[in-house]
């Protein structure tokens, strides 16, 4: 991810799955394929890290598109690793105004579909 960060790359997919024993920590990997898994957790912090070595002036807008494939309890997880590495440099959810290019200048969105918080693994 920092390679392609560091080249110019603005929008990364991210392919997150539910984790296993022993951290049961939502995973990133290309789903059924012989690729290795990465954890979240390490994946955001060198992602936020990438775009935070970058110039200033080359921080244009960075598009996380999640391929989301986790269960409720590990799409919270993911939302706070994001919230967590990224900090104010996420783009809050919309409020319906579309922004230019430049209103987004340092700032990381995240692009995707998720279970809606009225989906019953979010009561409680």
């Amino acid at each position: 991810y920092s390679r392609a960060i560091a080249m110019g790359c603005r929008c990364v997919e991210l392919d997150c799955w539910d984790g296993g024993a022993p951290s049961y920590e939502p995973i990133l990997t290309h789903g059924k394929t012989l690729t290795s898994n990465i954890k979240a957790r390490d994946a955001i912090a060198t992602i936020a890290a990438a775009y935070e070595a970058l110039p200033p002036a080359a921080r244009t807008p960075l598009v996380l598109s999640l391929e989301m494939h986790c269960t409720p309890p590990q799409q919270v997880k993911l939302a706070e690793l994001f919230k967590a590495a990224l900090g104010e440099r996420l783009l809050p959810p919309g409020d319906g105004v579309l922004r230019s290019p430049l209103e987004l200048m340092g700032r990381i969105l995240l692009k995707g579909r998720v279970v809606p918080t009225t989906h019953p693994a979010f009561k409680g």
